[in-house]
Order: C-alpha cells, then structure tokens, then sequence
C-alpha cells in the first residue's frame, strides 16, 4: 500500500518514480500546497489495461483508491482500453477529511497487478487537482517493456541499452554486459562470460564453465551446468552455484550462498552472509561479519573469518573440519544432535554426532571445550 500526502502548508516539493524487480513503477508522492481555505479537489485515475475480475486467471489483479480513509472505488475487470474515473471531493466535505491540515491519498493493488506477457502496456496514472490547478500527476503503475537481445551459433559480444534487458547469449562464449537497469540474462551453451552492471538483475549461466558478475544491485545469480564463477559485487545477492566445481564470491552485502552439486569453493566476503555447501566437498569462508556456515553433505573445511560465526551441521553430513572457531564468540549448531567429544592424534578436538559424521576443531584443545558453545 502506498501514500500520497497532502500538506496545506508550502510548496510543491515534487516527486520521483523508480522501478521494482516485478516491472512496476510505484512510490510514494509528497506534495504541499499554500491555501489558507480549502476549495473543491478532483482525484483522476487514467489506466489502461485489463484488471481481471473473480472469473480470469488473475482475480487478485486490481487497485483501489482512498482518501483520509473514504474508499472511492475498487477497479477491477477493466478490458484494455484507455479510461478515465474522476473522484470529486466538494468543499463542503474537507471538514471531516483534513482535520490536522493533512490529505492522505492511499492507492493500494492486487497482488498479481504485474501481467508483463499478455498486456505489456498497463499503467496507472494518478492526478491531484485542487480548484482547476494540477498539484501533481504520476504514474503509481507501468509496465516497463524491456529489449530482448540475442546472440548467435558464435561467440558474441552482447551490450544491452539503457532500459531493462533480457538477453540470451544462446550458443557460443559470449561476453555479455547487461547494462544499467534490472536486466535478465541467459548464457546458454558456452563458456559465458556475464557482467549485470547497475540494479538488481537475473543472470543465469545455463551450460558451459561461465564467470558471473552481479557488480551493484542485488542480484540472482545462477552457474548451473559447468565449473562456474560466481561474484555478486556489492548489494545483498543470491549465488547458486549448480553443478560442477564452482567459485562463489559474496562480496559486498548480506548475501546467500548455495555451491549445489559439486566440490565447490564458498566465500562470503563483507557483512553477514549465509553459505550453504549442499553436495560434495566444500570449502566455505564467511569473511568479515556474523556468517552462517553449513557445509550441507561431505566432508568439508569451514572458516568463519572476523566476526561472530555460526557452524551448523546436520545428520550424516560427512567428516567436517572448523579451521578457525574463536571460542570468545563463534557458535555450533547442531540441529538437536548430541556427541561424544574425543582428541585426535594431533590434540584437536573431534565431536562425534549422534547423527553420523563428526566435527573437528583445528587449535582447539580437548580440555578447553565448553558446552556454551553448541546450540
């Protein structure tokens, strides 16, 4: 639900409007206006577009408008033509709307308001009128239309535009640069080489060893199929890594981490973040702030780095190794697991789980552990 807010105090402040990750232009207004009375006010909705109704496949796509809590209308099974509604608000009734000086304009939508493939060009538009004089217009919906680019059976070099993107390198290395706006990519077969740039976007590797780069924006980032690197940059990202002996770099922002099938190398890097191992034998590096590690099946090496850390390890996950657990702080999760705790021949303390596998703590001393430190 978003608010446009009316202040009978000063000038117009203006707006601006950005797009979401679901193709949406949405946000929230603020506007002033210097009146000392208050005069008649029209609120005008301009859309086009088919809103579906109880009977469509899409019976949550509609939107409704509010004023100070007055419901002027649910909008819903619009065909697509263009359409204009006018809500008309008399002077005679701002007495019981702006008792602190303020008007509050709420538009709220349906939850599938988001019907890019079979009417890309659906929008809301929102007009606030007071006595023949426009204070503001704006879009509070539009479908952003992106640009497909495609490569060929070769090794292309792909730039997407300024707007939004979806490219599919196909077959090919391709070298792809997605551009400045939420883009999505395909590599295809190959090995790609893939770069989101600005925003948040969708890059996926598909077949082939790929070299992945969300740079800024948090962004969604698949290897698949192939020995993979994985880089998310800065902003909070998700690194799936697929199958194959894959690389994943956090980076920057609290970001997720999956290395899937495969022995694969996972490293967190700034802030806190979450590395999930899966299959294989794994390599995990939290980096500097409050990680979870989970190594997930195999037998894997586990390293929080700075920070307060947090190893988790579940029944019959293989052999793990903790290299660095910093017994002032770092944690051991052990998912309602007990164990029985012995030394190895190199004096460091080995925990042996009642659900199968074991856990072994390099530098830490049998006598030195403390049940504190399990979960």
């Amino acid at each position: 639900m978003d608010t446009v807010t009316t202040e009978v105090t000063s000038e117009i402040l203006g707006f601006a409007d950005t797009g979401d990750s679901r193709n949406k232009v949405l946000g929230d207004t603020l506007v002033s206006v210097t009146r000392n009375t208050v005069g008649d006010a029209e609120v005008q909705v301009n859309f086009l577009g088919d809103f579906g109704d109880l009977t469509t496949l899409y019976p949550d796509e509609w939107f409704s408008i509010k004023i100070d809590g007055y419901d002027l209308g649910v909008f819903q099974g619009i065909q697509s033509q263009y359409t204009t509604k006018n809500l008309n608000i008399a002077s005679k009734d701002w007495s019981n709307i702006i008792r602190d000086g303020t008007l509050n304009i709420t538009y709220t939508m349906g939850p599938e308001v988001d019907n890019l493939d079979t009417n890309p060009n659906e929008f809301i538009n929102l007009k606030f009128t007071w006595e023949s004089k426009t204070y503001f217009e704006r879009p509070i919906y539009q479908e952003i239309i992106p640009t497909q680019i495609a490569g060929t059976n070769a090794g292309d070099v792909l730039n997407g535009t300024n707007g939004r993107n979806i490219i599919y390198g196909l077959l090919g290395s391709d070298t792809i640069s997605a551009g400045e706006e939420n883009d999505i990519v395909k590599g295809g077969l190959g090995d790609d080489w893939i770069s989101g740039g600005s925003q948040s976007d969708a890059l996926y590797g598909e077949q082939g060893n790929d070299s992945i780069f969300g740079d800024d924006g948090d962004d969604i980032t698949y290897g698949d199929v192939g020995d993979d690197l994985l880089a998310g940059g800065a902003g909070s990202d998700f690194l799936y890594g697929g199958a194959g002996k894959d690389t994943l770099k956090g980076g920057a922002g609290n970001d997720k981490l999956y290395g899937n099938a495969g022995h694969d190398k996972l490293s967190g890097g700034l802030d806190n973040d979450d590395l999930f191992g899966n299959r294989g034998n794994d390599s995990l590096f939290g980096g500097a702030g409050r990680d979870v590690l989970d190594g997930g099946l195999g037998n894997d090496e586990l390293s929080g780095g700075f920070g307060l850390d947090t190893f988790v390890f579940g029944k019959k996950q293989g052999d793990d190794v903790i290299r660095d657990f910093e017994a002032d702080h770092d944690l051991v999760k052990l998912n309602g697991q007990t164990y029985t705790a012995v030394e190895n021949a190199d004096g460091d303390a080995v925990f042996e789980l009642s659900g199968g596998g074991s856990v072994t703590l390099l530098g830490v001393a049998l006598e030195d552990v403390k049940s504190d430190w399990f979960l």
